[in-house]
C-alpha cells in the first residue's frame, strides 16, 4: 500500500478501512508492505519504486488517492510491468 501522510486526518481514515478490508478477506495486516508517501504524482512514483527497489513479490497495489496510483503505474509500466485497474 502506498498511503499518505501517516499524520493526516483523512489518510487514516483510508488506512483503518483498507486495513478492515484485508482482515475481511483473511489478509494479515503485518503481510502488506506500507510505504509512507505525500498523495503527490512525485511521491507516488518514488513509492512504486521503492516497492520494485525492494524485490517484495506483490500482486496488487492500493494507493491512498488517484494521483499517486497514476504515477504509480507510470513507474511500473516504465519498468515494462503490465498492470490492471480493478475499483471497488
Amino acid at each position: 500500500m502506498i498511503s499518505g501522510p501517516f499524520t493526516s486526518s483523512d489518510n487514516q481514515a483510508r488506512l483503518e478501512g483498507f486495513f478492515a478490508e484485508l482482515v475481511r478477506e483473511g489478509i494479515a495486516r503485518d503481510d502488506v508492505a506500507l510505504i509512507e508517501s505525500d498523495f503527490s504524482p512525485e511521491g507516488g512514483y518514488a513509492s512504486a519504486q521503492k516497492l520494485l527497489d525492494s524485490k517484495l513479490r506483490f500482486t496488487g497495489l492500493f494507493c491512498a488517492n488517484d494521483t499517486m496510483a497514476v504515477s504509480a503505474f507510470t513507474c511500473f509500466h516504465q519498468a515494462g510491468i503490465r498492470c490492471r485497474v480493478r475499483c471497488r
